[in-house]
């Protein structure tokens, strides 16, 4: 299971788990993967650059 991706590939901070399908022992190791994860960077730097573009240009503050 690479439930990290999200966080190595797109920096995520964020990691949602389904209570009712999701079992207690399995969440636990979900979250402990995520929790180690490190962004990556390289050629998903891009990705996040044209995201902050856009929340900049759409952004009130």
């Amino acid at each position: 299971m690479r439930i990290a991706l999200g966080a190595e590939h797109n920096n995520s901070n964020i990691l949602v788990l389904g209570a009712r399908i999701t079992a207690k022992d399995l969440a636990v190791q979900m979250v402990e993967e995520w929790l180690a994860a490190e962004f990556i960077g390289g050629k998903h730097q891009g990705r996040l650059k044209k995201l902050a573009e856009i929340e900049k240009k759409y952004s009130r503050s």
